[in-house]
């Protein structure tokens, strides 16, 4: 008989150990399912009222899911805000960036293509006519006297004088295909690329004549100026590099410079 009960009581046991972990584990589920449909329907705003509903298990449980779901929202809100902040800001900085590569190509006293600005698009525009065989010229300008400029009536007037050949080369060398630059100090450089050489040449003596019949006031002084030009174009012989092409035209300036100034030399290869 006592074996009989011990067996019972072995059997009621483990029955009541299999309920409880029954138990134990339905309300486990049911605690732990809002919680886990939280993390894995996080972005989901919809599903907000079904986990409410399947947290009735208790009023802690309800309060505990709510604060959940507020936490995520203020973390989705925070993490939008922060995303449209970050497109944003790079955006700011591609401009930024755009901006100060623009600055860093040219010359903030004439705004044309400073020395690096110029030979960046140059060489780009020289390779092209080597490749086409297209008429292209090499043009150096330089102020006349500038230091005596400088020395007579100050740098600010000196400035004036940079702006005002600045201008009137860029009205005389309007096509899209004209680079201009600003090479150093009081010194200009221009590539004109197409057409005949001829009409190169007649531009720049455009460019001389008009500068030297400038009238510039300095206080009560009109001040004259001169330009000096060296031009080398490439008509049949392609196989100049571009280092030489600038150097050839620079030797041309220095041929006007020497011949008295206020002058055009010119070399057809």
């Amino acid at each position: 008989v006592l074996v009989e009960y011990f067996f019972i009581l072995v059997l009621a046991t483990i029955f009541v150990l299999a309920a409880f972990a029954f138990i134990a584990k339905s309300l486990s589920r049911k605690i732990t399912k809002p919680l886990v449909d939280i993390a894995e329907n996080f972005p989901n705003p919809e599903f907000h009222t079904e986990i409410i509903r399947e947290s009735q298990v208790s009023s802690e449980m309800v309060k505990l899911t709510q604060k959940l779901i507020d936490s995520h929202e203020v973390m989705s809100n925070f993490h939008q805000q922060l995303s449209e902040q970050v497109h944003n800001k790079t955006k700011q900085l591609k401009q930024l960036n755009r901006e100060l590569y623009s600055i860093a190509q040219k010359d903030s006293l004439t705004q044309l293509l400073n020395r690096a600005g110029f030979n960046r698009l140059a060489i780009t525009s020289y390779r092209n006519c080597v490749r086409n065989r297209i008429n292209m010229s090499l043009i150096f300008i330089d102020i006349d006297h500038f230091k005596l400029v400088n020395d007579t009536h100050g740098h600010p007037f000196g400035d004036k004088c940079i702006i005002a050949v600045a201008k009137t080369i860029q009205k005389h060398c309007k096509r899209d295909t004209d680079i201009i630059g600003r090479y150093g100090g009081e010194e200009f450089i221009i590539m004109i690329v197409g057409g005949e050489i001829k009409e190169h040449n007649e531009r720049i003596t455009l460019i001389k004549d008009e500068v030297e019949a400038l009238s510039l006031l300095q206080g009560n002084n009109i001040v004259k100026m001169t330009i000096s030009a060296g031009i080398c174009s490439l008509e049949n012989n392609f196989s100049i590099d571009y280092e030489d092409l600038l150097q050839l035209s620079d030797n041309q300036l220095y041929i006007s410079k020497r011949e008295g100034r206020n002058k055009i030399s010119t070399e057809v290869r």
